[in-house]
């Protein structure tokens, strides 16, 4: 066999077994010419939720002191004088927040002034004069809104408005006040004050409270009842059954 008939079989064997040796590294480099797509399966991280705001309920029960203003009504035919004397009082309040700043409360309260009523005649003439002076017990019930500002961990600023009733009863009566015992009158309510925590759940409530209403009783039926704005400094001590929110 001649050297050209060598090559020829020697080139035929070659082309023969190439694909068999060359094919795993020819599809390994188109494999790793194309695009890759890189798929991570790593689980994404939840994303962080805001906190659920936590509702605040609290019972309080403290004293106010009831100071009323006195109103005078001067016509052409009677000088009139209403007034409440100043009495302490028992004030209870249960409150609760839907907001971290917004929330109502319900009050109560309990006082014992004695109603003053002294008619005399006109300033521009001379006449007797009648006073009337009946001890009388004195019910509050009132809801309000409540808005609040938290200044501190553990100290909140708030104010109030609202409205509810006020109840007066003549202990003793005189004259006509006999027949008009239990007189309910309507009253709108605001005010302002501090909560402060103590330690646990107890805290301390500052807070001052203004009534606006009108007296309960006039001596006669062509008397009027005259408006007042009733001061109640008041100063509570408050149990909390939650935290307070944060802003």
């Amino acid at each position: 066999m001649n050297l050209f008939t060598q090559h020829c079989c020697r080139t035929a064997l070659l082309l023969a077994i190439g694909p068999v040796l060359f094919s795993p590294r020819i599809f390994a480099q188109t494999a790793s010419a194309g695009p890759t797509t890189v798929v991570d399966c790593t689980a994404s991280a939840p994303k962080a939720q805001p906190p659920a705001h936590r509702i605040e309920t609290s019972v309080s029960v403290g004293a106010a002191a009831q100071l009323s203003a006195t109103r005078i009504d001067d016509t052409k035919t009677t000088f009139m004088t209403q007034s409440l004397a100043p009495s302490a009082e028992v004030f209870a309040t249960f409150r609760q927040s839907f907001q971290p700043w917004l929330g109502y409360s319900v009050n109560f309260g309990y006082t014992r002034p004695t109603y003053r009523y002294i008619v005399s005649a006109p300033a521009s003439s001379s006449g007797p004069t009648n006073q009337t002076f009946v001890p009388t017990n004195m019910f509050e019930i009132s809801l309000s809104y409540i808005a609040q500002k938290h200044l501190t961990e553990n100290a909140a600023a708030f104010a109030e408005l609202g409205a509810g009733t006020i109840a007066f009863e003549a202990i003793h009566g005189a004259g006509d006040f006999q027949n008009r015992s239990n007189a309910f009158l309507p009253e709108g309510v605001t005010g302002f004050g501090i909560d402060y925590r103590l330690a646990h759940h107890l805290g301390l409530r500052a807070e001052y409270r203004g009534l606006f209403t009108r007296y309960p009783y006039p001596d006669y039926v062509d008397s009027t009842r005259l408006h007042t704005l009733i001061s109640a400094p008041t100063l509570s001590v408050t149990y909390n059954f939650g935290k307070h929110s944060q802003r």
